[in-house]
């Protein structure tokens, strides 16, 4: 979070807020928006929109609320109202909306494309600055480079990609645009393989509280690099560009999904454990159960009452991918399958329609996340009652694992993201229709984190609940990082210019 400098003397009511608003480094500020008597005058909303290309919404016009809802992909919209929105279409947009904001005592958020299922960019006061307009891409084939901005949508990246048979590791949704996507850290496809998104960054040009631009990597501006890489909403700037490294793009991309009816679900996951510690680094997984009912229908699976094993493998060769997946092909005695759909050929267009059946669009979502140290028929067994109990024909629980890692393998450079060793992940996602559904989807989604409460290892800040502020974020990374990004702030934003991971107050 942050508060604008004032230009003038201690006594100026500006300068009275900065330093009401500033405390230690590691404290954080829930500073609420500025009275209306303290706003931007007309004048001065009037002066920002001659300094920018795009588009200035201020709280009172008649597109404000439009735009506004639109800053959240979840169709449940938090209750909170910035100042004004600004539709960044040039990196210099971005530059003179901070030093703007800087002048006139405002906090600045930063959105990319929405797609944080909480609403973390909507805070209530200040200036939002929307990213989604900055969509070039440049793609260096022989380098296996690529330079982008931050509105690029994942899908579409690597559709231009795939062009030029190269592959980056982007969201599994189709809908995620890179911004937050890389700061968060890019859990992506292929990321056992291919690295997480963040892995994959060489530098970012990033405006600093300053309205600067600078260029950070391994050897310049370090610290931001290093934040670049998995601070979420705790980057203290607004990453304008990615440079990022390319990978050859896999030749077979092939998917065998089981489905099991619930009450086979644990025995069925046991044996199919088997099979997952003969599967290679280049491999994808994850549960889903109970079926959402539009990836039911897809898969076409009638009983939703069910639980889909799905495993995409990224093959060099068919017959690669076939040896890899042979372990799925015949379930042992007894077990059943709704569903054995083996070695299907999978481009990214098919990919990308499994995860838009597994998380309906245009829905009221409440989700929360958990890295945790349980196996997924552990896991399965703990969850049971919340699986059967899903409100609705879309919530559901997912389980994302891979294959045990090799002892060989590299480590982790130095990032902050925030990924512990042989962890299972835990996603809880509560689907309802109307605002009557939300009390009942907010109590199963806490009954299903509560059950694996005793195993968490923390969780993702991409999609852990964030309304809770420090005391839920610290969750999302190591202590020593959560210190290091601390002092990162205070230096480069000391005056807390841009939001963090307070002040959720409606």
């Amino acid at each position: 979070m942050h508060s604008g400098q004032g230009s003038d003397g201690a006594g100026n009511p500006t300068r009275r807020r900065v330093m009401q608003w500033m405390g230690g480094a590691a404290t954080a500020l829930c500073a609420g928006p500025l009275a209306a008597a303290d706003r931007p005058s007309n004048s001065a909303w009037q002066a920002l929109r001659q300094r920018i290309k795009g588009r200035l919404h201020v709280v009172g016009d008649a597109d404000y609320e439009a735009q506004r809802t639109s800053m959240v992909w979840n169709a449940r919209k938090p209750p909170r109202f910035p100042d004004a929105i600004v539709n960044v279409i040039d990196p210099a947009d971005a530059a003179a909306a901070v030093r703007f904001a800087r002048e006139h005592g405002l906090k600045v958020g930063v959105r990319g494309g929405g797609h944080h299922y909480n609403g973390t960019v909507l805070r209530q006061g200040g200036l939002l600055l929307d990213l989604s307009g900055l969509g070039e891409v440049q793609i260096l084939p022989r380098d296996r480079r690529a330079v982008v901005q931050p509105g690029v949508i994942g899908s579409a990246l690597q559709s231009q990609l795939t062009a030029h048979r190269l592959a980056f590791p982007v969201g599994h949704c189709p809908t995620v645009r890179l911004s937050g996507f890389l700061l968060n850290g890019g859990m992506g496809w292929n990321a056992l393989a291919w690295g997480l998104g963040c892995q994959n960054v060489l530098a970012a040009e990033v405006i600093t509280a300053d309205g600067e631009s600078v260029l950070a990597s391994e050897k310049e501006h370090a610290d931001l690099f290093w934040a670049a890489r998995g601070a979420g909403p705790g980057f203290p700037g607004i990453v304008t560009r990615w440079h990022l490294n390319l990978h050859t793009l896999s030749g077979a991309i092939r998917t065998s999904t089981l489905c099991f009816g619930l009450e086979h679900a644990e025995a069925a996951m046991n044996w199919l454990m088997e099979g997952v510690g003969r599967l290679p680094v280049q491999s994808d997984l994850f549960v889903v159960a109970p079926l959402p009912r539009d990836f039911a229908r897809l898969i076409g699976v009638e009983n939703r009452q069910a639980m889909a094993f799905v495993a995409t493998v990224f093959a060099d060769s068919d017959g690669e991918a076939r040896s890899w997946l042979a372990p799925f092909k015949s379930p042992r005695p007894g077990l059943r399958p709704l569903l054995n759909d083996h070695c299907r050929d999978t481009p990214f267009p098919a990919l990308y329609a499994l995860i838009n059946a597994a998380f309906p669009q245009g829905l009221r979502l409440r989700a929360d996340d958990m890295h945790t140290n349980i196996d997924a028929p552990k896991a399965l067994g703990h969850l049971r009652e919340s699986i059967h109990s899903a409100p609705g024909p879309y919530s559901n629980i997912q389980l994302f694992f891979g294959p045990p890692p090799s002892a060989n393998g590299p480590p982790l450079p130095d990032m902050a993201v925030y990924l512990p060793p042989e962890a299972s992940y835990v996603g809880i996602y509560g689907y309802g229709q109307t605002p009557a559904d939300d009390a009942a989807v907010d109590a199963w989604v806490q009954q299903a984190r509560l059950s694996v409460q005793p195993f968490d290892m923390g969780s993702y800040v991409g999609e852990a609940d964030l309304s809770e502020g420090n005391a839920r974020a610290r969750q999302c990374f190591t202590p020593p990082a959560w210190m290091r990004l601390t002092s990162i702030r205070a230096r480069r934003d000391p005056h807390r210019l841009f939001n963090s991971f307070d002040d959720y107050r409606s």
